[in-house]
């Protein structure tokens, strides 16, 4: 199954989706069912739907892509599209993830730990990561991204 100790909280999603919403920028949730989104308004909701050839379409027509540390945001970036990877214990390095407009962004007091243990409590910090990675940090991530493409 998906590895929780990897994913930003569902709410700090639904929180940028709004704030994406309110700017008037496009959103779509995307990946299986038990993916972070959905109960946004104004957001569209594809998730269980994205099959590989589906997300790679969509990625086609998206202006960036936000994502846990996960082969959909590796993915995003190798394409060229602008893409914003949360990342929590895992460490990953801007060089891991490449491509013309691609941001790492981690809440910058929590060293990677690389957690094996289930659940995220094991780090001693309580998955501090990624539940103190503030949304207007991603969000800020997201509008640079866009504005880098457009350049």
């Amino acid at each position: 199954g998906p590895d929780i100790r990897r994913r930003w909280p569902e709410e700090c999603y639904r929180s940028l989706g709004r704030k994406l919403v309110r700017g008037g920028i496009p959103v779509a949730w995307v990946g299986t069912t038990t993916d972070p989104g959905g109960g946004v308004d104004g957001v569209m909701d594809w998730r269980g739907e994205t099959n590989p050839a589906v997300l790679a379409a969509l990625l086609r027509c998206a202006s960036a892509l936000v994502g846990n540390d996960s082969a959909p945001a590796v993915l995003s970036g190798l394409i060229g599209i602008p893409t914003v990877m949360v990342a929590g214990p895992t460490g990953v390095a801007p060089g891991n993830v490449s491509g013309p407009s691609v941001r790492v962004v981690r809440q910058g007091t929590c060293p990677p730990c690389w957690v094996e243990e289930a659940p995220i409590d094991p780090c001693g910090y309580g998955g501090a990561c990624l539940t103190d990675l503030r949304v207007s940090d991603v969000h800020r991530s997201v509008l640079a991204v866009r504005r880098e493409r457009a350049a």
